[in-house]
């Protein structure tokens, strides 16, 4: 019997030392069955649940007494904590319950979570609330779950339970939303959540791509109004946005047709009402986004009233306004909307504009050179409903001398008069495409030099002799600012496109004196369906171009401004069939997304048979991008080279690696050692008392 007692009291001690936060066994109720609250937070960590946010005392709590707030509860979220907290005097003051800390509830799975409060504050009537922690700094974008069964109330005085809810009427019972939403489920639908979400790790535990990239190029995305909602959905979205871009274009947002429409009216309509995208911009700034305007040209999405006067261009039946109707509509619609967010008070401002959209194409009849440039303007040789309006209204009763691609110039000139503070841009897809890359230059070397001789518009303008590039050269030298002063590349890829082409392709647009800026970048897998996922050899192949192509970028860092992808997940994607961005429709990580966070280091350990030299993590040397350009084979002037940032690139920033099980196992081997050697302490103890009472 003794002998008993004394490994009882050791395995006693040995189970004291077993870490804190085993889940609790919950076996006793089936989970298809049993009913549980569900708790989806997502903004500050005062959002979650609240207890009576009426202010009623339907639980019977009196003043003076100490009760016991129990509950289990179960959160998969890594970084997520537990508070339960009463506010039983007004204001600011709380009264803390429990405080679990993320370590605390971890492995994941169900937890006994319990604590006291005494209600002894004067006056005390609200009743505590249920939120959760955020654990990541002041992080107001950590979007969790959090399920909760059983909460009982304790009178720990008398023992009595003086309130519980289980959930199985299947209403939310005492619990109201405090910001987060509050709903009944079974609890299966934890697991079945569980087995639904898949890919990697959610958009927001992963580090922030914004801050990988902070010393080479800004890091953005895409946005619609729907965005900009308050809870649910569109609080987790945003959230993300802040997280990992700082750079946000609206996809449709702020085209012409959405900015000053209906698309129908041939007369003038109304000026629209800004109030919603003045705040929703408003909120962006002061959140630390470079916002960038699309567009304010285009040959779609443009409405009637600018250029048509009767009939649809759909259909080859549109009546289009003469040159100078069509040239003033220009003028104002681009004084409203890009002079609206001009040298402003409140900080509401457009960092860039993609002034001109999908202007340019080849047409075979005239050769690619500078004076053919507006030859390639869209014009007759596409069908319809792409023909640009503003090249048929600009050669439709134009004075002498003026060409139907002049509304190119006016376009930018009228920006710049309208917001003297934006970065302009020209902004194409294709644009790795040799022909499209000569066209392009061609354009923006004539645009740019004529802007430098242009006294009537330009102040800066002075008298200069030679080739165009040799006069964009001479005004920069003189302290001047070119008209176009960005080019942006789409890069709609997918996974068969020439990375070369678009290395090439930076450099020689680099060679104009303008920045460059991915603008609109997915990576399509051609043969899939929405819905699908990728195949596992497929989001390899995918990581991969993504991992070269970022390579790429970051040893062309100097000449890149921008990169923005093209939507925030497969789910939200413009190419729904092809699944080319980062993260997944339940937004989660792909493999995709690695890559790009340590694309060198991606590329190491995912080497071909044959690898490649991975790219230096130095700050590169000089380049001179007309040596591989396959447009003019000038050679680069130093004072038309994209500036380097003002910080060097830091050593590649590393993903951390994936927890795996190593640490439980570790726990569980060192219980087993303690086990042992208490085992062995025990038969020690045996042996000698034996020798001592002389027992055999």
């Amino acid at each position: 019997m003794k002998r008993c007692k004394v490994t009882v009291l050791i395995l006693v001690l040995l189970t004291a030392l077993i870490p804190f936060g085993t889940p609790s066994a919950h076996a006793e109720t089936d989970p298809a069955q049993n009913h549980v609250l569900q708790v989806l937070t997502g903004g500050p960590q005062w959002e979650g649940a609240i207890i009576h946010s009426d202010g009623s005392n339907s639980m019977n709590l009196e003043a003076k007494k100490t009760y016991e707030f129990a509950f289990r509860a179960y959160t998969p979220n890594k970084d997520v904590g537990l508070r339960f907290q009463a506010n039983t005097f007004g204001g600011w003051d709380w009264d803390g319950i429990i405080d679990y800390l993320p370590e605390d509830l971890q492995p994941e799975g169900w937890y006994d979570i319990s604590g006291t409060l005494t209600l002894d504050r004067p006056g005390s009537t609200d009743l505590p609330r249920l939120v959760l922690v955020k654990t990541q700094g002041d992080n107001e974008g950590l979007v969790a779950k959090l399920w909760i069964d059983d909460f009982t109330v304790t009178d720990t005085a008398t023992g009595e339970v003086v309130f519980s809810e289980d959930f199985e009427s299947g209403e939310t019972g005492a619990f109201r939303d405090n910001g987060g939403v509050c709903s009944v489920v079974l609890e299966q639908a934890i697991y079945d959540d569980a087995v639904a979400v898949s890919g990697g790790e959610h958009a927001l535990d992963v580090p922030s791509l914004k801050e990988i990239y902070q010393n080479y190029f800004m890091i953005g995305n895409i946005a619609n109004a729907s965005d900009f909602g308050a809870g649910g959905a569109s609080q987790e979205r945003y959230d993300i946005y802040k997280h990992h871009y700082n750079a946000i274009t609206y996809e449709n947002d702020m085209k012409p047709d959405s900015m000053w429409g209906p698309s129908t009216a041939y007369e003038k309509p109304e000026q629209r009402d800004f109030t919603a995208l003045d705040e929703q911009i408003g909120r962006m700034t002061g959140d630390g986004f470079n916002v960038i305007g699309h567009t304010l040209g285009w040959h779609g999405q443009t409405p009637n009233w600018l250029n048509i006067s009767a009939g649809n261009r759909n259909d080859n039946t549109a009546v289009y306004k003469p040159y100078a109707e069509a040239r003033g509509n220009l003028e104002d619609y681009i004084n409203l909307v890009a002079g609206r967010f001009y040298d402003r008070s409140d900080g509401v401002k457009i960092y860039s504009w993609d002034v001109l959209n999908e202007a340019l194409r080849r047409d075979r009849e005239y050769p690619a050179d500078e004076e053919n440039w507006g030859r390639h303007a869209i014009g007759h040789i596409w069908p319809a409903n792409w023909v640009s309006p503003w090249y048929i209204s600009y050669g439709t009763d134009a004075p002498e001398g003026v060409n139907p691609w002049d509304y190119i110039y006016d376009i930018y000139t009228f920006a710049r008069k309208a917001d003297p503070s934006a970065v302009l841009y020209y902004n194409d897809y294709g644009m790795e495409d040799p022909s499209q890359v000569q066209l392009v230059v061609n354009m923006v070397n004539v645009l740019n030099a004529q802007w430098a001789a242009d006294t009537a518009n330009n102040p800066d303008a002075g008298s200069y002799a030679g080739e165009n590039i040799e006069i964009v050269r001479e005004y920069k030298r003189a302290g001047g600012r070119l008209l176009i002063e960005g080019i942006g590349m789409q890069e709609h890829d997918t996974i068969n496109t020439n990375i070369q082409n678009v290395e090439t392709a930076i450099h020689a647009y680099a060679v104009t004196g303008c920045k460059v800026s991915i603008t609109e970048l997915d990576v399509g897998v051609p043969g899939y369906s929405r819905g699908q996922e990728l195949s596992a050899e497929d989001e390899e192949t995918q990581a991969r171009y993504y991992a070269e192509l970022f390579a790429m970028f970051k040893k062309n860092y100097e000449y890149i401004e921008r990169v923005t992808f093209w939507g925030l997940d497969d789910a939200h994607s413009w190419r729904p069939n092809e699944m080319g961005l980062l993260f997944n429709g339940d937004l989660r990580t792909k493999e995709a997304y690695y890559a790009v966070a340590d694309p060198e280091g991606w590329l190491a350990e995912n080497s071909l048979e044959q690898p490649s030299e991975p790219a230096s993590e130095e700050t590169p040397a000089e380049v001179t991008p007309a040596e591989e350009s396959s447009t003019d084979n000038e050679s680069a002037d130093p004072e038309v080279t994209p500036t380097p940032p003002a910080e060097a690139p830091e050593a590649s920033p590393q993903v951390p690696a994936e927890p795996d099980s190593e640490s439980s196992n570790h726990t569980l081997l060192i219980i087993l050692i303690v086990i042992a050697a208490a085992a062995a302490v025990t038969v020690v103890f045996l042996v000698l008392r034996k020798k001592k009472t002389g027992k055999k």
